[in-house]
């Protein structure tokens, strides 16, 4: 069975690039993304990011997208 591991943190990005005395982030300040580590079975994990690459394409963030997707359809589905 798979196993998931939730993160209770929640980041603020803070980049390390400098303007004069300032630090530059490339996000707006409320940003805020949690972080989830999951193990998954191989097969699985194989054709998700098959699926994932025909639908959306080798772009950066897709799988996180698509995951994100994936679970509030599920939200939704159990909610109802």
């Amino acid at each position: 069975m798979p196993a998931i591991s939730i993160s209770p943190y929640l980041y603020n990005p803070i980049s390390t690039e400098r303007q004069g005395d300032s630090l530059i982030s490339p996000y707006p300040l409320s940003i805020r993304m949690g972080k989830m580590n999951i193990v998954l079975d191989d097969e699985l994990e194989k054709r998700f990011r098959k699926a994932v690459f025909e639908r959306k394409g080798m772009k950066k963030g897709n799988i996180s997208e698509a995951l994100q997707e994936a679970i509030e359809q599920w939200m939704k589905a159990w909610k109802s």
